[in-house]
């Protein structure tokens, strides 16, 4: 490794604590991937949480995206790089922790996934809480989507504020844009 390396690591590593990000991954996901770190992650956490609960919920937010990434990647067939994804996970000045995620996505789709989060904004718990068991006692048909799926109603209910989406539509030149979710528990 050259000393530029070694500079730029230390870069990054000082970047890291200004940010207070506790773990940051950028590549390849696989299952075995998510469930690895997913558990690293779980422990982590409730090492340093005064509630059990929020280890849990961050655990569960964390695999929520992180399958949508690979289910996204395989099912429409992106090559290695395209199937590449962000994850960062931060604590907030206020104590909270903030799971971010992202991946390429045909544009397309990167609005309809901000339009179906944009729409769960305005809703209490109590209304998230009808659209869940209301999408629950849908019949399921493989490839459609039909509003907010079950896992972005549960991370909804989940969080402290509501989950954020934003698309870089600087298309890349196979015609992909960066979608990034972040969610606060």
């Amino acid at each position: 490794m050259s000393e530029d390396a070694l500079l730029s690591l230390g870069r990054l590593r000082q970047t890291f604590n200004d940010h207070r990000i506790l773990m940051c991954f950028n590549g390849l996901i696989s299952s075995n991937l998510i469930g690895e770190m997913g558990l690293a992650l779980k422990r982590h956490i409730e090492s340093v949480q005064p509630h059990a609960s929020t280890a849990v919920d961050v655990f569960s937010v964390y695999i929520e995206f992180c399958q949508n990434i690979s289910h996204y990647a395989r099912t429409h067939e992106l090559s290695d790089v395209q199937s590449s994804a962000t994850v960062v996970i931060s604590e907030t000045d206020a104590g909270s922790i903030s799971i971010t995620a992202g991946n390429w996505v045909h544009p397309e789709d990167g609005r309809d996934v901000i339009r179906r989060i944009s729409e769960l904004h305005d809703l209490d718990a109590a209304a998230l809480k009808q659209r869940y068991k209301k999408q629950l006692r849908r019949p399921r048909v493989d490839g459609a989507t039909s509003g907010a799926g079950l896992g972005l109603l549960q991370v909804a209910r989940t969080v402290r504020q509501p989950v954020q989406a934003y698309m870089d539509e600087q298309l890349v030149p196979d015609g992909l844009a960066f979608l990034a979710v972040r969610a606060v528990i």
